[in-house]
């Protein structure tokens, strides 16, 4: 068996539609409070180094919860409970510099199916869940209001939340259900984890939250990078990945690998003075690997797990004609991405929140280059035409 360690340089309302039952008064606005710092937390704390191998999620998420102490200049950090599920716990592997707690706990829920959630109380709740959960987002009443009435065009409107969510791609099962609670102005939503990721990345356009500022630096910085020499022997792809970390001189250069095996393919590959992003490139279609960028680490995800990997971004939307034409109704973002090439499998969904001007999207890593690749520069959208309202 192999050991496990891991290291650190820091060594209910009045007034809610779709849901019976009234709940008695609470101080919402202290509770929003509450989560308002938890999030800036998760966001600014930033950890020096992370090392799990072969670590139980529940010490990966104890160990988390310190490390996010000890990197906090306030002291505080970040309060993290692991609830226990029937079955054996999934273990982690992961090597980070860098990155925000927040970050670094999704990649750890990423590669454990695992799923958190704030607590009123002021801190993160984190389970391998398979039932329904229960979550509430705060958004605007009137903002709301718009949404419904927008609906799915030609004068067609909402008859609620839960119909314009199904419509925009969020898929709700037996026992599940979303409305909205007007006293506390929150969007009450009951559904599987998995789609909360896009649920939150919606509202989070809503109420303005602008997108990553720099979501394409990481790739920037791999494209500038030569690797003078490979020479990969039956290598795994952790150690493939940590070979270019180590040639890069970087270590802020993180990989997630996301694989469907314990140790999944041996590659053998020679090259001689290419980028490393062709290197990675290669290695990743040789493994049978899709590659994704992310502001924070380069994600490698085996094709052949159960669970096609799909991650949310969203995309400002700066051509006014462009915007026009997503904002016409809900199901138009998809429709427009469809038209210009870009394949919606399972799981895949899309929307356009004219209040941020963001387009979001929950697909694959080929879909999300085809879409970066229509948006930036939004003169190169221009000059294909499909900024056109028209097109």
């Amino acid at each position: 068996m192999r050991r496990r360690h891991f290291v650190s340089s820091l060594s209910a309302t009045s007034g809610l539609l779709g849901f019976s039952g009234l709940a008695e008064a609470v101080d919402f606005a202290a509770m929003a409070a509450v989560r308002g710092d938890l999030e800036r937390r998760l966001r600014e704390i930033v950890i020096p180094r992370i090392d799990f191998s072969d670590a139980r999620l529940s010490e990966a998420i104890t160990a988390l919860g310190e490390f996010a102490r000890r990197a906090d200049p306030e002291g505080k950090g970040v309060g993290m409970v692991f609830v226990p599920s029937v079955g054996e716990q999934p273990t982690v592997d992961l090597q980070l510099s860098d990155v925000p707690v927040g970050v670094a706990l999704r990649y750890i829920c990423l590669l454990t199916g695992a799923h958190s959630s704030l607590s009123s109380d002021g801190f993160v709740r984190v389970e391998v869940v398979r039932r329904p959960v229960e979550r509430r987002l705060r958004i605007d009443p009137e903002i709301v209001e718009s949404t419904l009435a927008r609906g799915r065009g030609e004068g067609a409107p909402f008859a609620d939340v839960k119909e314009w969510l199904e419509a925009v791609g969020v898929a709700f099962g037996e026992g599940c259900r979303a409305g909205y609670a007007d006293p506390s102005q929150q969007l009450v939503v009951r559904t599987s984890p998995e789609e909360f990721e896009y649920i939150e990345a919606i509202a989070a356009s809503m109420a303005g939250a602008p997108p990553p500022e720099n979501p394409d630096a990481l790739q920037r910085k791999i494209e500038g990078i030569t690797v003078e020499r490979v020479a990969f022997d039956e290598a795994t792809v952790h150690e493939a990945t940590a070979y270019l970390r180590s040639v890069s001189g970087d270590p802020s250069i993180n990989f997630v690998i996301l694989r469907s095996e314990e140790f999944g393919p041996v590659l053998t590959l020679r090259l001689d003075d290419l980028p490393m992003s062709l290197v990675l490139r290669y290695t990743a279609e040789l493994a049978g690997y899709s590659l994704l960028y992310e502001e924070h680490a380069v994600i490698l995800a085996d094709t052949n797990r159960p669970t096609p990997f799909v991650v949310v971004r969203r995309y400002p939307i700066d051509n006014e004609r462009l915007r026009a034409k997503l904002a016409e109704s809900a199901p138009a973002a998809k429709g427009w991405l469809e038209s210009v090439g870009v394949e919606f499998p399972d799981g895949a969904a899309a929307s356009f929140e004219p209040v941020g001007g963001q387009l979001i999207v929950r697909n694959g890593s080929d879909a999300h280059r085809r879409i970066a690749e229509l948006l930036a520069p939004v003169e190169k959208l221009e000059q294909t035409g499909a900024g056109d309202a028209g097109s």
